[in-house]
């Protein structure tokens, strides 16, 4: 849905009620960094939104809060680690205080040669990856570093030792380099499947963040938390739509658009 549509069928939505309880979790990539990156100031002046009106909490906190606790609460979420996560948002996030979720392929983070991104994987153009010594230094800065599999790959397409490898294997590697638990894992493009929600638990996870356009509900599949995506156009009162709830439409047509595929 193009932008202004989302604006125009947000307007309607904006008059009605909303709950007094309401836990989001956002989907970032990059920020400050190549062609498909949010822009550094629209990043700043949301961080400044969020500090005067919501809770923002790490990922393992946000799932805690009861459901009938009042109040807007919030988790950032970052996919794939681009090295602007180190270089732009960490500063960022200091200067307000807030924690933060890292989901990394660790073959494609290196010890002191940085790769660059590929299109055709399905990376953000013109980016280049985390080092390692980058890695340990946001965890030592308050960022919970989860796994994005192995390589950025869609799981649901992969025999079953495959996903198996690609859990484990992407576990082990950030536990021994971050020196903390791995027991957060986020899925490639969102995708999913009952069999790979299955693998994800058996593999020791805790929780799996998908890419569905919703809040968080109290009924969700921990193996399936929904996420709402930040997108590099969004002005602040698109962001300010979003995490409020005037645009949980957009779930709805992702769940209408999946049952009619």
């Amino acid at each position: 849905m193009s932008l202004q549509n989302k604006r125009r069928v947000g307007s309607f939505f904006g008059i009605l009620p909303r709950p007094a309880h309401r836990r989001v979790i956002l989907l970032y990539h990059s920020v400050g960094g190549g062609p498909l990156s949010l822009p550094a100031p629209s990043f700043r002046e949301q961080l400044a939104w969020l500090s005067e009106r919501v809770t923002v909490l790490s990922l393992d906190a946000l799932l805690k809060v009861p459901s009938d606790q009042t109040g807007l609460y919030v988790s950032l979420t970052f996919d794939d680690g681009y090295r602007t996560l180190h270089s732009v948002v960490t500063p960022e996030l200091e200067r307000f205080g807030f924690p933060a979720m890292a989901y990394l392929n660790p073959n494609l983070v290196e010890e002191t040669n940085r790769q660059p991104s590929d299109p055709y994987l399905g990376h953000y153009a013109g980016e280049e990856f985390l080092l390692w010594g980058e890695v340990g230094d946001m965890a030592s800065r308050g960022w919970t570093i989860g796994s994005h599999g192995l390589d950025h790959v869609d799981l649901t397409g992969l025999p079953e030792e495959e996903i198996l490898a690609q859990l484990t294997t992407s576990c082990d590697s950030i536990e021994k380099r971050v020196g903390r638990s791995c027991a957060n894992f986020a899925y490639t493009w969102g995708h999913h499947s009952a069999d790979v929600r299955r693998a994800v638990k058996g593999a020791g996870y805790r929780n799996a963040a998908a890419a569905h356009h919703a809040p968080l509900s109290g009924r969700d599949d921990p193996f399936a938390l929904p996420r709402i995506d930040i997108r590099k156009e969004y002005e602040l009162q698109d962001f300010i739509a979003a995490v409020t709830g005037r645009w949980d439409f957009l779930g709805t047509i992702q769940w209408l658009k999946g049952i009619a595929g």
